[in-house]
């Protein structure tokens, strides 16, 4: 699986720290640096700025084959009363954890070196953990995206499965008892939309939004709504539909959405909000990101 690693908050000397070391000790290889810009004082997070890590992340994702896994993660400075909206840009692809932002400016001068040393082993520690998250995660989801983790936040119409995504997203790179609290989300999900089965001979499984609109497995069907970005489509629409919560989704997964018996919606909201109409009356086909076909 290949590792996407975003570090941000950092100032310039811990940035150029950061890019003197190998890669591997980020990311476990060697040609894939971790995505790193540094901010200047006063240290916050200000608008935009999540942008160049959505575009960065982005840009790799195209050049990584869809058959190839990929995990997403960021670590990020804990800078006060800015960092949770700068966050929240990263929902819900991402691992993401904090670590206490540095300042080399108050070091003394013959402390320096050691202490920006020292601060580089915390930021890996928090780095490797994020990775062990994304690990976590792909191994909860067991290869098998058919899963209430993966539901399509727009389209599967749920007072409980929002919440408990976000519920995951915020805890998942800090909590000591992860997998405790990833199977909690995963179950309280499963208790207000149970899986079931057609009874059609088909036999096929699928979970029911609270409009009754099914959400089907696709079987061995993956015909693909990974999507480049343009044509409308954000870098956050790249990304959700290659990972979840961090862990990697099968590029072409999608849902196999329909009534029990009437046609689908005349629109549905996709990856960037836009309405789209399905191209068959009777189902639509929506991924993870909420691309719609």
């Amino acid at each position: 699986m290949r590792f996407l690693i975003g570090i941000a908050g950092l100032p310039c000397v811990a940035v150029d720290a950061v890019q003197a070391k190998s890669p591997a000790r980020f990311t476990g290889a060697k040609d894939n640096p971790p995505i790193a810009r540094a901010i200047s004082a006063p240290y916050a997070y200000r608008n935009g700025m999540s942008e160049f890590y959505l575009n960065q992340f982005a840009k790799r994702l195209e050049q990584i084959a869809p058959k190839e896994e990929v995990g997403i993660g960021l670590v990020y400075a804990k800078h006060e009363k800015t960092f949770e909206r700068f966050v929240h840009a990263f929902y819900p692809f991402a691992v993401t954890a904090p670590f206490d932002p540095c300042y080399p400016e108050t070091w003394e001068k013959d402390r320096r070196r050691a202490e920006l040393a020292r601060f580089e082993e915390r930021l890996i520690d928090v780095v490797r953990r994020v990775r062990e998250r994304i690990l976590l995660m792909r191994d909860v989801l067991s290869g098998q995206n058919f899963s209430p983790l993966t539901l399509p936040l727009r389209n599967f119409r749920s007072d409980t499965l929002g919440p408990n995504i976000l519920a995951i997203f915020e805890q998942l790179g800090t909590s000591d008892a992860a997998r405790e609290m990833v199977e909690r989300s995963r179950d309280a999900i499963l208790e207000r939309h149970p899986l079931r089965r057609l009874t059609d001979g088909g036999n096929r499984r699928y979970f029911e939004d609270d409009r009754q609109l099914r959400f089907k497995s696709p079987g061995h069907d993956n015909h693909g709504v990974a999507h480049v970005v343009g044509d409308g489509h954000r870098p956050e629409c790249l990304m959700n539909g290659r990972a979840r919560l961090g862990a990697p989704i099968k590029a072409g997964f999608h849902y196999d959405c329909e009534y029990e018996r009437r046609r689908v919606d005349s629109f549905y909201p996709n990856c960037h909000d836009a309405h789209v109409a399905p191209t068959n009356k009777t189902y639509v086909n929506i991924s993870p990101s909420d691309a719609v076909r």
